[in-house]
């Protein structure tokens, strides 16, 4: 059983994903729940007819791009009612041995520099919202020590509302617990983060602090963004449309 494994829902759209993408079979998120077996899934493909599968393409460097519906959503929001934090979010994750701040510097702004998303910033254009990507950011991290400094100060100096148009929607800290452990803590707009976004973040940061290489990235988040607008505008989504309306 793929939960029993420790799959949960995010994974389980990967691995749908994935069989679509090299199988050109769809096998649906509510069957896959159903029945969360290999021979099942495998029943499902062999069953089931071609389906063609719409890669997103990389995009042309431009000014600014289209957002999508999600940040246009959460960017009006926030225009509408102000400096509010109910799209912040505040993550921790841990660090062990020895710390080394030049290397962990680095490996931040190794993954500000690989993902774009990291450094976009979002603005209104003829009553549109557009996405910015900007070449390059200045990134702040904030150390503490346990001794000088309780997590309730710090997640107060954290707990700030964003200015959409100014990157990066990320604040980063570091409180050192001992010399052997620390303890990073994050606050970003969940415009430029998701649950998946999360791990990901995490999970480069410690590769690229650990002195590993890590693949370039073909599509960013401004290339699905497009990808689904345009899909949108051919009436690709009309039949999930029309089962919700």
């Amino acid at each position: 059983n793929f939960f029993e494994l420790g799959g949960n829902s995010l994974s389980a759209i990967t691995v749908c994903n994935i069989i679509l993408i090299k199988m050109k079979t769809k096998v649906l998120l509510k069957d896959f729940f159903n029945m969360p077996y290999i021979r099942s899934i495998a029943e499902i493909i062999t069953t089931s007819g071609l389906n063609e599968y719409n890669l997103i393409k990389s995009l042309e460097k431009k000014e600014y791009y289209r957002a999508s519906p999600a940040q246009e959503r959460m960017f009006v929001t926030q225009k509408i009612q102000g400096a509010i934090t109910n799209y912040n979010d505040i993550q921790t994750f841990e660090l062990y041995g020895s710390f080394d701040k030049v290397r962990f510097e680095k490996a931040v702004m190794g993954v500000f520099e690989r993902d774009e998303s990291l450094r976009t910033s979002f603005q209104l254009l003829n009553g549109k919202t557009i996405q910015i990507v900007n070449s390059e950011i200045k990134v702040d991290i904030e150390y503490y020590k346990v001794e000088n400094s309780n997590f309730e100060e710090i997640l107060n100096n954290l707990g700030r509302e964003f200015d959409l148009s100014i990157p990066p929607l990320l604040r980063l800290g570091v409180v050192q617990v001992n010399e052997k452990r620390n303890i990073v803590i994050y606050e970003c707009h969940h415009i430029i983060f998701d649950g998946i976004s999360h791990e990901i973040f995490k999970k480069e940061i410690e590769q690229l602090y650990l002195g590993k290489n890590l693949e370039r990235k073909r599509i960013q988040y401004k290339d699905y963004s497009d990808w689904q607008l345009s899909m949108n505008e051919k009436g690709e989504f009309s039949n999930q449309e029309n089962y919700w309306v």
